[in-house]
């Protein structure tokens, strides 16, 4: 279970709050929700809140050359789901690539 910075374990919904919050920070400034996930197939992901738009780079093994790739109309839900999920990979795969590349 994640903690927070105290080192209290969060419940789903305090993961979820913080993640809401962190969100709102960084679209208050234009800035993306950065995070780099201990994954086998996503290196890096930006998320745009106001946009609502996904920018993953995936691992060497799994991209092409350009190695960007942007993802429209994924809701803050999702994202959040995204982080959540004990596999990146195949949240991925099964909720948001299915909605295509902008």
């Amino acid at each position: 279970m994640t903690e927070d910075s105290f080192g209290i374990p969060l419940s789903p919904f305090g993961m979820f709050r913080n993640i809401f919050s962190k969100m709102r920070r960084l679209a208050e400034g234009g800035l993306p929700y950065t995070f780099r996930p201990s994954s086998s197939a996503i290196a890096s992901m930006e998320y745009y809140p106001i946009q609502r738009r996904l920018d993953i780079v995936f691992t060497k093994r799994n991209r092409t050359p350009d190695g960007k790739y942007s993802y429209p109309n994924v809701s803050p839900n999702e994202f959040a789901y995204l982080l959540m999920s004990n596999s990146k990979g195949r949240y991925f795969n099964r909720h948001i690539r299915p909605k295509g590349i902008a």
